[in-house]
């Protein structure tokens, strides 16, 4: 899809949903809004991402795109804890 016909399609999509939160902020649709996406889906996107990360695409193919022409080396110690201690703790 091209930029040209991108753009109208996203406005049009984007003001549609934000209605809700605009004719319904009396009611309290932005604090719903911001406990949901502010608070529980940061964490069950980060846990995700984790999972993911760590044992989908494979810890070690992420260690080598991390030291991709980095000047500094991450210690081996955060290889266990991006694979075991990161997604216990955000699950």
């Amino acid at each position: 899809i091209s930029r040209k016909k991108a753009v109208p399609i996203f406005v049009v999509v984007s003001f549609h949903l934000c209605q809700p939160a605009i004719w319904l902020l009396s009611k309290g649709v932005l604090d719903d809004l911001d406990f949901w996406g502010g608070t529980v889906l940061i964490v069950a996107g980060a846990a995700f991402e984790a999972v993911f990360l760590a044992w989908v695409v494979g810890i070690d193919r992420i260690w080598h795109e991390m030291h991709q022409g980095s000047l500094i080396r991450v210690p081996h110690i955060f290889k266990f804890v991006m694979k075991y201690i990161t997604p216990t703790i955000l699950i």
